[in-house]
């Protein structure tokens, strides 16, 4: 697991049937689902921006070509993009802390080059 690799620019497919990670609140969040629970993007979060989020991220490889997951932080929030076809598409969501475990200490680096460590941290804590 790395954030070092091979760089390419993936497209973020925001799934537009799907609205699966979508909401109308103005912040990230969560919902319950069944037992576990469901990562949501602010409303106004544009497709334009997850695109340079996703091609801004941090990646993790798991020793293929492309990268696993695509991680970064937005307005003190980190996110996470797993492939939706692999080798060119992602999609995004807000991250819980199980989710940056294997990048936990890259993306507070990324959250403390953004100033905002200490948000990072906090939604890390009571997001477990």
């Amino acid at each position: 697991m790395s954030e070092d690799g091979p760089r390419r620019e993936y497209r973020y497919e925001p799934a537009e049937r799907r609205f699966k990670h979508k909401w109308h609140q103005p912040t990230a969040g969560f919902v319950g689902e069944g037992k576990g629970v469901r990562g949501k993007c602010p409303a106004g979060l544009l497709p334009e921006l997850a695109q340079s989020l996703l091609n801004e991220g941090l990646c993790e490889y798991d020793g293929g070509e492309h990268p696993v997951h695509i991680y970064n932080v937005h307005e003190g929030v980190p996110y996470v993009a797993a492939v939706t076809r692999p080798g060119l598409s992602y999609h995004g969501y807000p991250a819980r802390a199980r989710d940056v475990r294997a990048m936990r200490e890259a993306v507070l680096r990324l959250a403390e080059e953004q100033g905002c460590r200490r948000d990072v941290e906090r939604w890390l804590k009571e997001h477990p």
